[in-house]
């Protein structure tokens, strides 16, 4: 009996250890195992039958899911990174498409750019800060 208690007060103490840095998921499957093997422990503790062994580790798989429930800070971050990554795939792809379009058939030309100073006043008199305007022009 003390073995077993030894053996499960182990346990515990691996799955509530593991609680804060879950992001592995090696971790992840050892806390879920260690907790289904605290809850069989349990259940043969308590019922000695093997249906109550089987029971108890359910149970303890069960509450080592629930305990590694996502975090809504973790899925936030993971949210901001796959928006990033996915701004810029979309601004590589237009880049591309702009460079094809550009290129188009050699034969016929090509597109040259034309850095030009712009007008700092406007028309209902404000100031504008100095600026070029880039003209493209198709030769």
């Amino acid at each position: 009996m003390k073995i077993i208690t030894r053996l499960l007060s182990c346990i515990l103490a691996v799955c509530l250890s593991g609680c804060t840095m879950t992001s592995n998921p090696v971790r992840k499957a050892a806390i879920i195992a260690g907790s289904g093997a605290l809850g069989a422990g349990a259940g043969y503790t308590i019922t000695k039958s093997p249906l109550g062994t089987a029971l108890g580790g359910m149970a303890g798989a069960a509450a080592g899911v629930l305990l590694l429930s996502d975090d809504s800070d973790e899925m936030q971050e993971a949210f901001n990174e796959g928006y990033i990554r996915a701004t810029s795939d979309s601004i590589k792809r237009q880049y591309w498409i702009k460079q094809n379009l550009e290129k188009g058939n050699q034969d016929d030309g090509h597109v040259s750019y034309y850095s030009i100073p712009a007008s700092t006043a406007t028309a209902d008199g404000r100031e504008l800060v100095d600026h070029n305007l880039v003209i493209s022009v198709y030769e």
